[in-house]
């Protein structure tokens, strides 16, 4: 279930749907807008990669530490993706859009790191590529009738 709503993550904000809608609407530029969205994207890769050791770190130092940054993180990422519904077709929308977008794509990628650390424990040496595929299949798998529902909903 997890892998589903993760996929549905990358689809509907990070890749078509909301990326689309803030370069042709909140822009009103498709190239300016699609450059916007890159280098948010862009600088959350490096927040991700500065302070996503420390969060290990951190959270191996606790007795449930993944689990409970695991849905912290998780938790994060779905409050601020609910924001996206305030973003109105509008210029004066743009630096809101891409606060939000970068605040929902770092936690969504940062609660990725602690859904991944607990693979071991749901699989065995022998079976955990073939575990971890099963996963990412199935979520692309479930998201095309959330993709075709929020096409048919929203756009």
């Amino acid at each position: 279930m997890y892998d589903l709503a993760n996929s549905a993550y990358t689809i509907i904000i990070v890749t078509f749907i909301t990326s689309a809608y803030f370069a042709n609407h909140i822009v009103g530029n498709p190239q300016l807008g699609a450059a916007y969205w890159q280098w948010t994207a862009g600088l959350c890769g490096i927040a991700i990669a500065l302070t996503g050791p420390m969060l290990g770190a951190a959270a191996d130092k606790k007795p449930k530490g993944k689990i409970n940054f695991l849905q912290r993180f998780t938790l994060l990422c779905i409050l601020t993706t609910c924001l996206f519904w305030f973003a109105k077709p509008n210029a004066n929308y743009i630096l809101y859009t891409l606060i939000i977008f970068f605040i929902s794509n770092y936690c969504y990628e940062v609660a990725s790191i602690f859904y991944n650390s607990l693979l071991k424990k749901c699989s065995n040496e022998n079976n955990i590529g073939k575990t971890s595929g099963f996963g990412f299949a199935l979520g692309y798998i479930g998201s095309v009738p959330i993709i075709l529902l929020t096409l048919y909903l929203f756009v």
